[in-house]
């Protein structure tokens, strides 16, 4: 590696890029940014269920049981497509 360049002197995470960007580096960009939104989006809704489940398992009275089964039944509701894989 010649002394010019930034690695020479250890990793440097905010050398910048010298010519343009390529085309796609901002589609890139987005398309990283969407995943991680729904990442996040998905891991409250697995967290949503979770809780759904629990709550049916740790239901102790007539009354709380079917809250609990009527509550995972809705939830279950909305995932009905998934339920074929």
């Amino acid at each position: 590696m010649s002394e010019a360049d930034p690695r020479t002197r250890g990793f440097n995470y905010g050398s910048p890029h010298k010519s343009p960007m390529p085309p796609n580096y901002q589609t890139a960009q987005q398309i990283a940014r969407n995943l991680s939104r729904q990442s996040r989006e998905i891991g409250d809704e697995a967290w949503t269920l979770e809780m759904a489940i629990r709550d049916v398992r740790i239901a102790v009275t007539g009354g709380e049981k079917a809250l609990a089964i009527q509550r995972l039944e809705q939830r279950l509701l909305k995932y009905h497509n998934l339920m074929s894989v």
